[in-house]
């Protein structure tokens, strides 16, 4: 089965089906800003959400350096993401 998912991942994992800029994230999910990029790490080291430069442009965790620049991306839940919140759910 999938790894256990924390509320947060569940909760940043909800807002992702469609590209979200860091802001609506952070306005949205109810993290600090630092909380915040360190579970989308987390979660892009997982394999659960990809990180995207712009719209549709994607690129690596290690590229984008999201303590620092996470704010600048856009994020989207990739199938891995989501069959892990599907299923955790009962």
């Amino acid at each position: 089965m999938c790894a256990t998912m924390t509320d947060q991942e569940m909760d940043i994992l909800d807002e992702l089906h469609f590209v979200q800029p860091f802001g609506y994230l952070l306005e949205n999910v109810g993290l600090t800003e630092e909380s915040l990029k360190e579970t989308l790490r987390l979660m892009a080291g997982k394999g659960w959400i990809k990180v995207l430069r712009t719209a549709d442009e994607e690129i690596t965790v290690q590229e984008a350096d999201l303590s620092q620049n996470g704010h600048n991306f856009y994020y989207l839940a990739t199938k891995k993401g989501l069959l892990a919140f599907h299923s955790t759910g009962e």
